[in-house]
Parts: C-alpha cells; structure tokens; sequence
C-alpha cells in the first residue's frame, strides 16, 4: 500500500495541510500553486492582478483567466444567493478595521488594532456586483467607480478545488485549507477521508472535534463568527458582512459547517447561512436535503436531517436543538 504523504505551509491567510496517496508528485507544488494564485486574487497584496483592479475603475482591465473565472463564479453566486453574498463589499471591510490581513491585526498592540473613525453611519452597499461588466474574448473586467472587490473564501475554494482535480488524477488526497476541507479520492480500503468539525473558536489554538465523518470528492466548508472579529470605534466587528446594512451581520449563529460537492458552492452557502440565521437556514438545509451543522450563539447544535446518518460524534452526542 503506497504511503500517504503530507506537507503543510501557510497562503491565504491560514495553515494548509494536504495529504496525498501517490509518490509522483512533489507536495511543495502545491504551495507554490497556491503562492501563484495569491499573487493574482489576494487584496491585501498592493501588486496583486486584483489589487490592480480595484485601483483602476471605470477601465477595462485585462486579467489572468483563473482571476476572470472567478469573478464571474462571484456574480453567479451573488445572483443566486439574492445578493446576500456580495464580492463587492471591500470598502465596508475596510472600513470596519479589515484593511489587512486577520493574522497582520492579530500581532498588533490592543490600542492599534481599532477599525478607521468615521462620523457618518455607513450605507448599505448598492449590489456592486450587478454593474461588474466582462469582455470574453479579451479576459478584461470593468469595475464602476466606487466598486472594490473581495474574492475571500470564494477564491480559497476555487484554488483548492484546482489542487484536487489536479492531485485526483494521482491518488487519494485531501487539503485542509484553513479548516475548510476539500477531498478526491478515498485511501485505499477506507470509505473516504475522515474530517472532523471542530468546536467553536474560544482563545485556544487546539480545539476538539465535536464530530468526524467520511469525506471523499467533495467539500466540508466552515464558516464563523468565532474567530475573525476585533474592536472598532463602534464596538466589535467580524468579517461576515450582511449586504442589507453593511455592516458585521448580526446572527444568532456561530459557526456553520456544510457539507457540498462544489468548494465554491459550499464557501458562499455557508457564509450566507450565517446572515440568515438558524432558523431559515435549517428549512433551507431540510429543502435541499443538504448535510450540515450549526451551532449558535449558545453552543447549541443543530444537525440536518442529510447529515445525521453520517455522522460520528467524538464523545457523548449532544442534545440536538431545532434552531
């Protein structure tokens, strides 16, 4: 049985670790895989192909095709989701404090990590996607004046679903990127790869999986409250902005965990289940039949009706709640 390898390193904000049953490939690939797209897709890179097109609106602006593929993949999804996600909301990001990346914030001292003063209450944002215009046979994107975009998790999803298409083709494999899990193939004699969903974010850097279950050509996305959050001049903010008041969307979640065949797919779903809330994002996973798990604001857990079947809980299973 050949040996499954590992290599982790760091890109796009968080710790990758990806995993891989097959001698004909060198892991450290993969990270400069990932070193390559974060040159063309992160905003906190000035030099970046996005960066240079957020600083040059009212332009047709040429770029990488993976960088084209993704911003249309953002439109669809925003359509899709009613505008409930918005790759269009960089300028309430920065504005709340989110001008760099969480880890840069977190190294600061307390009394500099406050978000920008500003007088004015800000504004919903104006569904910037809908006026993004794109050239197909040129690979150019035109921005309106005033539109910035952030790719976020949508880009992560999209790259590391690159990664396993490519590994696929080698053996079983399995990246963690950040805690978002994408899988191809299985291991030999295993039923898929087996991933956890952790507890909530509470101060330390170890935290124990409330569940496992088998993972295999598809995606187990998290989305949270719990961890990305900071003080501002206006009191606490996390990253998960709601497009109707554009601000830190007020939810009575705190983490959701979906489990998806697309990574795209399951990146936008879970962040935007957070600005539902519990209750209409359990009758949207019953009508679907899609397999996740929430918890809210008071460590409660609520588990689709998809999901229950699957799932193996680490030590007692606890009381379940109808959010």
């Amino acid at each position: 049985m050949t040996e499954i390898r590992s290599h982790s390193f760091y890109a796009m904000g968080c710790l990758m670790e990806v995993w891989l049953q097959a001698d004909e490939v060198e892991l450290s690939e993969v990270e400069r895989f990932f070193a390559t797209a974060e040159q063309e897709l992160s905003r906190f890179r000035p030099d970046s192909n996005l960066s240079q097109l957020n600083e040059r609106p009212e332009q047709w602006v040429s770029v990488p095709i993976r960088l084209f593929a993704i911003l249309q993949r953002a439109v669809d999804l925003a359509e899709e989701t009613d505008g409930l996600f918005d790759p269009t909301l960089l300028s309430v990001l920065e504005q709340i404090g989110y001008q760099d990346s969480f880890e840069v914030i977190q190294k600061r001292p307390l009394w500099q990590r406050w978000g920008r003063p500003h007088d004015a209450v800000m504004q919903p944002p104006k569904r910037g996607y809908e006026q993004i215009r794109f050239h197909e046979t040129e690979y150019a994107v035109w921005l309106p004046e005033g539109v910035k975009v952030d790719l976020g998790g949508i880009a992560k999803g999209y790259v590391a679903q690159e990664v396993i298409q490519w590994l696929s083709r080698y053996g079983a494999c399995l990246l963690d990127a950040g805690g978002d899990l994408v899988a191809g193939p299985a291991p030999d004699g295993m039923l898929g790869w087996p991933v956890g969903v952790a507890a909530p974010y509470d101060g330390h850097v170890e935290r124990p999986n409330l569940a496992r279950m088998w993972l295999t050509y598809g995606c187990l996305a998290t989305s949270g409250v719990d961890y990305r959050h900071w003080q501002t001049d206006h009191g606490e903010k996390h990253h998960i902005i709601d497009p109707r008041t554009g601000s830190s969307a007020e939810t009575d979640l705190l983490t959701i965990s979906l489990m998806m065949s697309d990574a795209c797919d399951a990146e936008v779903w879970a962040t935007t289940s957070l600005i539902r809330g519990g209750r209409e994002t359990a009758e949207w996973l019953q009508r679907n039949h899609i397999e996740g798990l929430m918890i809210n604001q008071a460590h409660q857990v609520n588990v689709s009706a998809a999901l229950l079947p699957h799932i193996q809980w680490e030590k007692d299973a606890p009381t379940l709640v109808q959010l």
